[in-house]
């Protein structure tokens, strides 16, 4: 899931890079100036100083006819991204849990039928065979908790680049 997040970001970038080729083919069929008057400007005042009343955001964009589109905002996405880093943090916190329980659950169980096979000679063999198969089950528990630590971390770094707008570098950052 967290694989596409990238694609739907170019693809909003690639939306919004055809929309202001868009606005400025209909400004130079149109016209560069507008109706002065408080708060209007030219568009080329806007480009210039980028102030004042009536000053023009990234927030809304105007479409033809006079609506307002709401587009999403560097703002937003950093909001986005920070929710999803959030999202991903818990959910790999859960995953490294889950596999350290594992890990002790079948690493006592192999010591239980260890235990037993020594306890239970008749069926020795049984015991044998459960112990390694619970020795396997505390292997797989102890790669997933490692897993679920190591994409932790990574969200967490994600995370506190977001927030920060730092990126981490080496050990001493």
């Amino acid at each position: 899931m967290a694989h596409h997040g990238h694609h739907r970001r170019e693809e909003r970038e690639e939306e919004r890079e055809e929309e202001r080729e868009e606005r400025y083919e209909r400004r130079q069929e149109y016209g560069e100036e507008q109706q002065q008057g408080y708060g209007r400007r030219t568009d080329t005042q806007y480009e210039i100083d980028g102030g004042g009343y009536g000053r023009r955001t990234d927030e809304y964009e105007v479409q033809p006819g006079g609506y307002a589109r709401h587009t999403v905002t560097e703002a937003e996405e950093r909001l986005d991204g920070i929710q999803q880093a959030r999202k991903h943090e818990t959910t790999y916190q859960r995953t490294e849990y889950l596999g350290e329980a594992g890990a002790a659950l079948g690493a006592g169980f192999a010591m239980y039928e260890r235990h037993e096979e020594k306890v239970d000679p008749t069926n020795a063999r049984r015991h044998k065979i459960e112990e390694e198969v619970a020795e396997g089950l505390a292997v797989g528990g102890a790669g997933t908790a490692f897993y679920g630590h190591h994409k932790k971390e990574n969200s967490e770094e994600q995370l506190e680049e977001l927030e920060t707008g730092h990126k981490k570098h080496g050990w001493f950052g």
